[in-house]
């Protein structure tokens, strides 16, 4: 699929962030819906977003727009999804995917390592989209 950019007013700005795991291993996401026109936006991470902001988003255009990148035109602040965890994370599975690939496991795991650096990659895209640096 591939990435478009929104333009517009934030308004109806909400964030949420949802704790999970147990006693040992707990994780937190979180989460910024607004509305750019009639479009409404999810962006998975927390951003500095006021009322009246003039922003431009990229990502995927579904039913509800998931923004990879946005930049806030009044700021003049580009955020992002994180993406060092995820290309250092997804060099390691393929690494460690190269010996396992005689007992067939190495494939599998070859094929998520791969998926999380072209996850990463979209996300580097997007950025540039908006004049970023990736």
């Amino acid at each position: 699929m591939a990435l478009a950019t929104l333009s517009g007013t934030a308004s109806h700005i909400k964030g949420s962030v949802v704790i999970h795991g147990s006693n040992a291993n707990i994780a937190q996401e979180s989460s910024t819906h607004f509305r750019l026109g009639n479009r409404q936006v999810l962006m998975k991470s927390s951003i500095q977003l006021a009322e009246g902001d003039q922003v431009t988003v990229a990502g995927d255009d579904k039913a509800e727009f998931h923004a990879l990148a946005l930049r806030n035109e009044t700021t003049n602040l580009i955020y992002q999804l994180n993406t060092n965890v995820g290309v250092i994370g997804a060099w390691l599975i393929i690494i460690v995917s190269v010996p396992m690939i005689p007992i067939l496991v190495g494939f599998i795991t070859m094929a998520v390592g791969i998926y999380f650096l072209r996850a990463n990659k979209r996300i580097a895209s997007a950025v540039r989209m908006l004049g970023g640096k990736a």
